[in-house]
């Protein structure tokens, strides 16, 4: 049941920790340099930093919201133990994420 629970919801936990542990970087330029040394599929390169443009927006949107831990420990419950797969009330973080 809890490794259920977990794989239900790795990434979602995931951004939430990121948001709450991680610190400031332009992961843009990372792959930037990533995609410059490897110029073989540009589609591919082009579509990481939109994934990557996407997750910065995410943990910006969470800077700028200033939880503080204890929100962060009710977020990852509510992440966790719900029963329908999205979150449905609440601020919209990202088209799969919410808050």
């Amino acid at each position: 049941m809890q490794l259920l629970l977990l794989e239900q919801s790795w990434s979602e936990l995931f951004v939430l920790g990121a948001a709450q542990y991680l610190l400031p970087l332009e992961f843009g330029q990372l792959v930037s340099y990533r995609g410059a040394l490897a110029h073989r599929d540009s589609e591919r390169t082009l579509a990481l930093l939109h994934e990557v443009k996407s997750f910065q927006d995410t943990l910006t949107k969470f800077k700028q919201l200033h939880v503080d831990p204890h929100e962060y420990a009710c977020l990852r419950a509510i992440v966790l133990f719900r029963t329908n797969g999205k979150l449905q009330t609440g601020l919209k973080i990202e088209s799969d994420f919410t808050v």
